[in-house]
């Protein structure tokens, strides 16, 4: 490489900076006759890390029958790093936890987000830890069973026919009573 430009920041603090662009060459005797551009405008800000809770923003229901008896986070709170005009927006940090119809405990990774106050999310910050990893307990509710539906077949198919398969859907149901 014969020639490499760069821009010095060292002694910019926060706001907007019209910067030179400076030359270095590896080669001499050289001269430079023009540069364009000659100079960039650019936008310094300072960096924010601030610690947040961890809100769990929970949608969807467990299958009918069952309810959620509690739920666990691997981690409480979180670190977020960024620039001030984004982490000055930060209304909480949220992991989003969908459920559909489950019936039995589970775990899962969740990404984290962080919202603005009308719930919008704000992109370009660092979270450390990124993540955090839920565990969900399920338990029946009271008064509901789950049974298996089985079939019974009364009398014999028709002289020259005979029975090859029994498909039941759906395989089980819930039952609600209050002496269950």
């Amino acid at each position: 490489q014969m020639a490499q430009a760069y821009i010095d920041l060292s002694d910019l603090g926060p706001g907007e900076h019209v910067v030179p662009i400076e030359v270095e060459m590896s080669v001499s005797p050289t001269r430079i006759l023009s540069l364009e551009p000659a100079e960039i405008t650019l936008t310094l800000e300072e960096s924010i890390t601030k610690i947040y809770p961890i809100t769990l923003n929970e949608t969807g229901e467990v299958a009918l029958g069952f309810e959620v008896d509690h739920v666990l986070l691997s981690e409480l709170s979180t670190q977020v790093s960024g620039p001030s005009s984004l982490t000055s927006r930060i209304d909480n940090v949220v992991a989003f936890l969908s459920y559909t119809d489950e019936r039995t405990n589970f775990s899962s990774s969740l990404g984290l987000r962080a919202l603005d106050e009308d719930g919008i999310v704000i992109n370009g910050l660092t979270f450390q830890p990124n993540e955090v990893i839920v565990q969900v307990f399920v338990q029946q509710s009271g008064g509901y069973r789950e049974v298996a539906v089985a079939v019974e077949t009364l009398g014999q198919p028709a002289t020259g026919f005979r029975v090859i398969d029994i498909t039941v859907d759906p395989p089980i149901v819930t039952l609600f009573s209050d002496d269950l």
